[in-house]
């Protein structure tokens, strides 16, 4: 496989098998899990199309990004597995009427990183969804821009190093 030239983009769409269940669906890329090429991703738009009615009292919340594994129990910054994350949070303030506008897609742009963005294995790649406290089952969706490059084995070893977790 060759590397790119230019962003390369991707899509996943993920609806939790039940209100509150933490759910994944893999994005199918076709590439072997061993080949030694990786994606560096440049930028994440997340697009949610739940309502505010979904989320019924102060506290709702989803949770929703990109992961390397779907037999996680939970997700949380603290598993390697875990590449991104988000959450929506309900926040009650006020009088009744009181609200915030709502702005999708919610970007995350990697490119201030070094590289250029963040290096990940392109398969196996999942976006998952969990609700807490939600009336319905919710859904997230995520176009993904990214380039593919070949790893030369100091490269292979980086991307391994990297989903190693640091931390207390």
């Amino acid at each position: 496989m060759a590397e790119d030239k230019y962003v390369n983009q991707a899509f996943i769409r993920v609806t939790e098998s039940g209100a509150n269940t933490l759910t994944f669906q893999k994005l199918e890329t076709g590439i072997p899990i061993y080949e030694k090429i990786g994606w560096v991703v440049h930028r994440l738009d997340y697009f949610y199309v739940t309502t505010v009615v979904q989320f019924p009292a102060d506290g709702a919340s989803l949770s929703y990004g990109i992961s390397a594994m779907d037999s996680l129990a939970t997700v949380d910054l603290q598993l390697a597995a875990v590449i991104d994350m988000n959450m929506i949070t309900r926040r009650d303030w006020g009088v009744a009427a009181s609200g915030a506008l709502r702005l999708i897609p919610i970007v995350k742009n990697f490119t201030e990183l070094p590289g250029g963005g963040l290096l990940i294995p392109p398969n196996p790649l999942y976006l998952f969804a969990k609700g807490t406290n939600l009336a319905a089952a919710q859904g997230v969706d995520v176009r993904m821009f990214y380039t593919v490059i070949k790893l030369k084995p100091e490269d292979f070893w980086e991307l391994v190093e990297q989903r190693r977790m640091i931390g207390a």
